[in-house]
């Protein structure tokens, strides 16, 4: 604890010696008000309410019980597609498949990111939709299968141990893992959809296990993708390779645990050989910080290094006792932002406020700046909404307050350099609930300057997202699509062949029914109105990210 205060002081005293870059210019935004750090954890899975209504007080706008129970139940595999019933027009030229992952079984799990990997398929072809879905064959899934019992530890859910013995053997395989990097972390490949040039598709996850390779005409897992002989190391990956322009290769970075630091490298999406473009040694070796994505704005990644970290030993022992699960919010040693340049030539790093993000919506230079768009929170509380316990309260607390946020970094500011906090890009927040989540834009306005993101939104009072909302980053101003009861996934935006505006296309999306049944709604987004929607036969469980794949002659 000593140690941890002499190195808390000697970091600020380093920082009062630094540069402070001046303040940008923020949207005057008076409904973006400041979160208050709660004392109190709630219990993660028993869904105990720590705000309760009687039912003839429930608002409308919370997602229904029975939407819940479809989404976080144990979904059965649809090998073979079925038809949804289309009400509305599809557009003639909309072809193609809307694949996402996410969870499928959430049995016993203990977080939103636990569920056992399934893609969905969305088939849009001559005015008619087919769906389908299939869990990604993982050896996590089959050992499921098999015996009732998870393999290998998930995010929030350790690994059960009916006495001391059983769980000092799990410590010892995890602390061998660690020492030979041969298993030991799960494969559950749950969370994105990477399309590549020969096809098939990556469904992937946060460890460097957890990558499979996919038919995406059948769902079909093909074979697990192991990067190794190529001199970049890691145990953890992100789960959101960025593509570059000219689609031939992505970027990523892998980390160690613990002792490690950020690889940041170019991958061949042909080969998936990869390439090191630079190395980033943690703040911290032994208590190093979660992240889940990063930006890329064509010529630099930008990396947050936030103040959530890992806490080994309850990582290690499988506690969930920390502040977040097995991490520690540590606000005062602030965000450390890196600055990648991708062609290899260095690393630029900067100190900035604490804040938290999951997701990123976009990142250009214009100005002499760095612009990087994000989801940003006040703190990393959103971590405890998606337990499990919470997730089934009805209604439950209301869902933690985020943003879409800016930050801006000089390109001339010298490494080492104090960044002001990030900003509020719109000029009201409540327009949108104050939840912004998922920012997706339309593929040809990455890396530049844009226009409009398409997120996960909120009506409230709500404890999950249940809106989409179109955001207009120059206007400062956003529209809502809300329908009572019903849970929207991730948007993903078409465009329309031919097209030249932004907007010029539609914005399709996987919705859970407040009757427990999916469907997928098309949005026309320039115009921010449902064109149609196709009613599906059954729920599909909670997505988390994917992709939209056009057909191909």
């Amino acid at each position: 604890m000593m140690l941890q205060t002499q190195q808390t002081a000697q970091l600020a005293q380093t920082r009062s010696q630094q540069r402070v870059v001046p303040a940008q210019v923020c949207v005057q935004n008076p409904s973006r008000t400041s979160v208050v750090a709660s004392s109190s954890r709630p219990d993660i899975r028993s869904g105990a309410a720590s705000a309760t209504a009687s039912p003839s007080t429930i608002s409308p706008t919370y997602i229904t019980r029975e939407a819940r129970k479809a989404l976080f139940s144990p979904a059965k595999e649809q090998v073979e597609e079925v038809e949804g019933v289309v009400s509305g027009k599809l557009p003639d030229w909309l072809q193609g498949s809307l694949l996402v992952n996410g969870g499928g079984d959430y049995t016993n799990m203990v977080h939103m990111f636990d569920g056992l990997a399934m893609l969905v398929k969305l088939r849009v072809e001559g005015g008619r939709v087919w769906a389908s879905q299939r869990y990604v064959a993982t050896e996590q899934y089959k050992h499921y299968k098999r015996t009732g019992r998870l393999r290998w530890r998930e995010f929030g859910t350790p690994l059960p141990a009916a006495n001391v013995g059983e769980k000092a053997g799990q410590v010892a395989e995890q602390l061998l893992a660690l020492a030979t990097k041969v298993g030991g972390f799960t494969d559950n490949a749950s969370v994105s959809v990477t399309p590549l040039p020969d096809g098939s598709v990556l469904a992937g996850s946060e460890t460097a296990f957890s990558v499979y390779r996919v038919d995406p005409q059948r769902l079909a897992t093909l074979n697990q993708c192991r990067f190794t002989g190529d001199g970049v190391p890691g145990d953890l990956l992100t789960a959101h390779p960025k593509l570059l322009p000219g689609g031939v290769s992505m970027v990523n970075f892998s980390r160690v645990l613990p002792l490690g630091g950020f690889h940041v490298y170019v991958q061949d999406m042909r080969t998936l050989k990869r390439r090191q473009v630079a190395y980033i040694p943690d703040r911290d070796p032994l208590n190093p910080a979660w992240v889940h994505d990063f930006a890329v704005t064509g010529r630099h990644a930008v990396i947050f290094e936030m103040p959530l970290l890992f806490n080994m030993p309850a990582l290690m022992l499988g506690e969930n006792n920390r502040d977040h699960l097995f991490m520690d919010w540590k606000p005062e040693l602030g965000t450390r932002i890196h600055v990648v340049a991708l062609d290899g030539s260095g690393v630029k790093s900067y100190n900035a406020p604490p804040f938290f993000t999951f997701h990123f919506a976009n990142g250009f230079e214009e100005g002499g700046a760095l612009h990087v768009d994000f989801a940003g929170y006040a703190d990393a509380r959103i971590m405890d909404d998606l337990n499990m316990g919470p997730i089934f309260q009805f209604p439950g607390k209301e869902v933690s307050r985020s943003a879409l946020q800016r930050v801006t970094i000089p390109l001339d500011a010298p490494s080492g350099a104090t960044l002001p906090g990030p900003c509020s890009v719109l000029k009201d927040d409540a327009a949108y609930g104050n939840f912004c989540e998922f920012p997706q834009v339309a593929p040809n306005a990455r890396y530049r300057p844009y226009r409009y993101t398409y997120c996960q939104a909120a009506r409230r009072p709500t404890n999950l997202g249940n809106a989409l909302a179109k955001h207009d980053v120059v206007a400062g101003t956003s529209q809502l699509w809300h329908q009572d009861g019903c849970m929207p996934g991730e948007a993903a935006f078409v465009p329309r062949p031919g097209g030249t505006a932004e907007d010029d296309g539609v914005v399709v999306a996987p919705v859970m029914g407040a009757d427990g049944r999916s469907f997928l709604l098309v949005l026309d987004a320039a115009r921010w109105t449902e064109v149609a929607r196709a009613a599906l036969p059954y729920g599909a469980p909670y997505r988390f990210h994917g992709t939209w794949l056009p057909k191909t002659a």
